[in-house]
């Protein structure tokens, strides 16, 4: 995401407050689970309705994020790590 992208989530999250867009992240969320459900079942354009649904749901993170203080980005990137390294080690493994 761009630095103007971060800047306007940011003020979309101090406009609307916590509370109230944890409610809109959880409806973008089933959003895009049912936007995943369309493609898998190869709904005619799926796809397009797909990356609106996940751009809506990246928005909706890149607020929480913005609304953190620096001692939870930096659990937060520390996390995304963890979960990254997890799933390669699986890979290496074989995992599926």
């Amino acid at each position: 995401m761009t630095n103007m992208q971060k800047k306007k989530c940011e003020q979309i999250m101090a406009h609307y407050g916590r509370g109230n867009q944890l409610d809109i992240l959880q409806e973008e969320c089933a959003e895009v689970i049912q936007a995943v459900s369309k493609v898998r079942r190869g709904t005619q354009g799926a796809d397009e309705h797909f990356l609106d649904e996940l751009a809506d749901v990246s928005i909706m993170v890149e607020e929480f994020v913005s609304d953190m203080d620096d001692d939870e980005k930096t659990d937060y990137y520390k996390k995304i790590n963890a979960k990254l390294d997890r799933q390669l080690d699986r890979i290496a493994k074989g995992a599926f």
